[in-house]
């Protein structure tokens, strides 16, 4: 916190820098939020990318504090609607859904 301001810095080591994270920063933007009300709309997230050649930084865009909490809500509610009905002799099972495509575990799943 600096002021009346926010930062969130996530730091990442990859060989490139990937969009995939948008999704993480936008929910800990909210989550701060949640702990700190006057951090609603007023925080500022950014990855440092460690590259192979090079240091990145990369902005992340937040919508308003409603529209995180909004997108968040959406994203739960699409992996809780995948996985029901999905629970075998008390265990659930993997399988593939819209939700995959931003999950790092995706491999592991028929």
């Amino acid at each position: 916190r600096r002021g009346e301001k926010y930062f969130l810095t996530d730091f990442k080591v990859a060989s490139k820098r990937s969009d995939r994270y948008q999704f993480q920063l936008e929910t800990y933007a909210w989550a701060l939020g949640q702990l700190e009300a006057s951090a609603r709309g007023n925080t500022h997230a950014r990855i440092l990318w460690i590259l192979p050649e090079r240091i990145d930084v990369q902005e992340i865009e937040l919508g308003s504090y409603q529209e995180l909490g909004d997108k968040i809500l959406t994203q739960l509610s699409e992996v809780n609607h995948s996985i029901e009905g999905w629970v075998r002799d008390g265990v659930t099972v993997p399988h593939i859904a819209n939700h995959c495509a931003r999950c790092d575990f995706r491999s592991h799943c028929s």
